[in-house]
């Protein structure tokens, strides 16, 4: 199976589970004509998976994009030489128990479109791992309209998640490797 830094190979367990939901809804970001949320989160015993909506006047949305600060680039140079997102997505990063901040793709998208002058993009992304203390905490910016706000939301019963995230088949050999 060949695997891209945007499709990261699942273990089995998460194929053969659906996950439990341990956060959501929440707004992460709110501004005049832009905001950024949560849809909810789903765990599985080795990851997470967030499902994000935004929607923006589409005159909020930059046209020119900053500059990147150089340790920004030096983290996603590998990342974005394979997958560089969309120049006008917002930006979206995470940090779990303290670590390093991560930013989120909006790689795997469910819908993205601009209607009557209003962007809407609704997307999943996969964080791999789970918070030792149960804690997200996100950083939201898109552009000059939205300066980074940060969000810190709390996980619920992360414990037993083998137990908890809902069975889809208990075959293993169901994996798609």
């Amino acid at each position: 199976m060949t695997t891209h830094p945007w499709n990261v190979e699942e273990s089995d367990d998460t194929w053969r589970r659906l996950g439990a939901v341990v956060h959501g809804p929440a707004v992460l970001a709110r501004a005049p004509g832009i905001a950024v949320g949560l849809r909810c989160v789903f765990a599985y015993p080795d990851s997470l998976s967030v499902w994000l909506l935004a929607r923006a006047d589409a005159a909020l949305i930059p046209q020119d994009l900053p500059p990147r600060s150089d340790a920004e680039a030096a983290v996603q140079s590998q990342w974005e030489a394979l997958w560089p997102g969309r120049p006008h997505d917002p930006l979206v990063h995470v940090t779990l128990d303290h670590g390093p901040q991560r930013r989120l793709s909006w790689a795997e998208r469910r819908d993205d479109s601009t209607l009557d002058g209003v962007r809407y993009i609704s997307s999943a992304s996969r964080i791999l791992g789970l918070p030792a203390g149960g804690q997200l905490d996100f950083e939201v910016s898109w552009g000059p309209a939205l300066a980074p706000v940060s969000t810190r939301v709390q996980l619920s019963h992360l414990q037993r998640l083998t137990d908890r995230a809902l069975l889809l088949l208990d075959d293993p050999r169901s994996s798609p490797t």
